[in-house]
């Protein structure tokens, strides 16, 4: 499926290192952050409980300012079948709501332009947060891409296991175990056991999508894990029927 992103375009000949600490910081205080999705890097935000996520991409060559945006199309929590541009019926309030705030960040963009640039301290816009896949983002880097300018994080991983790469392949692991425990078991105690044990393993592997390496095992823990949750939900009513019935 090929990329169905909004684009808007703006003329502000301005320096680019103002522009890029500008967007980003923007971008952090609405709850984005810097993921890679298909070898791009991209802003991404934060989902809230089942809502869509949206995405955000720049360029800024020779003074023109190119915006992407769209919003993920949920198959289910966690995992995503396609972007949708910000028009059309589906999500409109979301769509709307996202498109405001591109223009409101365009127009601010356009106010600091009329300042005098001399003076204007792109210090006040920089951010200290450190990234989340800051080994991905940096390996891709090309020399226009806004992502040169995200501060990198110096701390190293001291424990793989928290890293997306752990939480994937520990996610699809407890995941299994969900859903063996969910087959064998022969109990309510055994099937309400798989169900917490499922939802861990789905919530270590949407924490494992965010690896560009391991992100097929995450998607694979998922399904798994709502497989097990399934089967676990589905015996504990038939144990309910049972009970009352008996």
């Amino acid at each position: 499926m090929g990329k169905r992103r909004t684009k808007f375009t703006a003329e502000l000949n301005m320096d680019a290192q103002i522009v890029y600490s500008i967007i980003n910081e923007y971008l952090e205080k609405q709850l984005f952050k810097p993921i890679v999705i298909k070898k791009e890097n991209v802003w991404q935000s934060k989902p809230i409980s089942l809502s869509t996520p949206r995405c955000f991409g720049y360029t800024y060559t020779n003074g023109t300012l190119v915006i992407e945006a769209w919003i993920r199309d949920v198959l289910i929590p966690g995992i995503y079948m396609g972007e949708s541009r910000l028009t059309g019926v589906s999500n409109i309030l979301l769509k709307n709501e996202y498109s405001h705030q591109i223009k409101k960040l365009i127009d601010m963009l356009y106010e600091i332009k009329g300042k005098d640039e001399y003076t204007f301290n792109p210090d006040e816009y920089k951010t200290n947060a450190p990234m989340e896949d800051d080994e991905a983002i940096s390996n891709n880097t090309s020399s226009n891409s806004a992502y040169k300018n995200i501060p990198q994080s110096n701390n190293t991983v001291k424990n793989n296991n928290k890293s997306p790469e752990g939480r994937a392949s520990n996610g699809t692991i407890i995941s299994i175990i969900a859903l063996v425990v969910s087959i064998i078991s022969f109990s309510a105690i055994g099937e309400v056991f798989a169900l917490i044990i499922g939802c861990v393993g789905i919530k270590y592997c949407k924490i494992g999508l965010e690896s560009e390496t391991k992100r097929g095992t995450a998607k694979g823990g998922i399904i798994i894990g709502i497989i097990a949750e399934c089967i676990a939900i589905l015996a504990l009513i038939l144990y309910t029927v049972y009970y009352f019935m008996c």
